[in-house]
């Protein structure tokens, strides 16, 4: 018997509840980023390692500067 043989014959002996769970549990592991989130994941990575980009390490800083701007 093969594996997808053997894998069919498992999945034949699953209660409806236990293929849920299951397929919840392939698709868990098979995401795989759209187009769109890719780009936007790339995009992420190059803000986070541009210098030119401000950036910050105190929240309350931030808001003052964010909250300063609309004066």
């Amino acid at each position: 018997m093969s594996t997808r043989e053997y894998a069919y014959c498992l999945i034949d002996m699953l209660s409806e509840e236990q293929l849920d769970t299951f397929i919840a549990f392939l698709r868990s592991i098979t995401d795989i980023p759209n187009e769109e989130t890719r780009q936007a994941m790339l995009e992420a990575d190059r803000i986070a390692t541009d210098p030119n980009v401000k950036s910050y390490t105190d929240v309350e800083k931030m808001f003052e500067e964010i909250l300063s701007e609309d004066d």
